[in-house]
């Protein structure tokens, strides 16, 4: 995944430090197992195919997250095709 990281917008939906990486350590857990959350078939089947290292292509998934205002969110995930950087966007930013 290389180096971790969210756009300012990510992290202003956030009113605690401790709430938001609460929600990266779900998603990033998700992500990693091959959870896309809400991407349609074929973008899953190209994340899929990405894993292979012969490839090279970037991983997209897209989840909604509960804010503690109790309002839902839909982020991004993307890691880069060199692996070097994952970024948590929101969908405005992608």
């Amino acid at each position: 995944m290389g180096c971790v990281v969210g756009t300012r917008s990510f992290v202003d939906l956030f009113e605690s430090a401790v709430y938001r990486q609460t929600v990266i350590d779900i998603v990033l857990t998700r992500y990693i197992s091959g959870d896309w959350g809400l991407m349609g078939e074929d973008d899953c089947a190209s994340n899929e195919a990405a894993l292979d290292p012969a490839t090279q292509d970037r991983i997209v998934a897209k989840y909604s997250v509960l804010l503690e205002s109790g309002r839902e969110e839909t982020i991004y995930v993307i890691t880069e095709a060199d692996r070097s950087l994952t970024t948590l966007l929101l969908t405005a930013e992608y």
